[in-house]
């Protein structure tokens, strides 16, 4: 996969991006999809060859959506 990513970056042109920007992204986009799904972590781990939980938990913690609504519920409850 990690290939795959500098392939394409490479192919685009862009500057600056890595391939863990891309697995990055695809790993929060999946867990979107199939967010209430049993075991869907561990699929997203073992599809992407991230071997570590605590890993996960940094990439899925990372969500950009995740973290604005948990700032809209505090903002709401002051």
């Amino acid at each position: 996969m990690n290939a795959y990513f500098k392939k394409l970056i490479l192919n685009a042109g862009l500057l600056g991006v890595t391939y863990k920007d891309f697995r990055r992204s695809l790993a929060i986009q999946m867990y979107r999809e199939g967010y209430r799904k049993t075991g869907v972590v561990k699929d997203i781990m073992q599809y992407l060859g991230i071997r570590s939980y605590s890993a996960m938990r940094k990439i899925l913690n990372s969500d950009p959506k995740m973290l604005h609504d948990m700032i809209k519920g505090i903002h709401k409850r002051i």
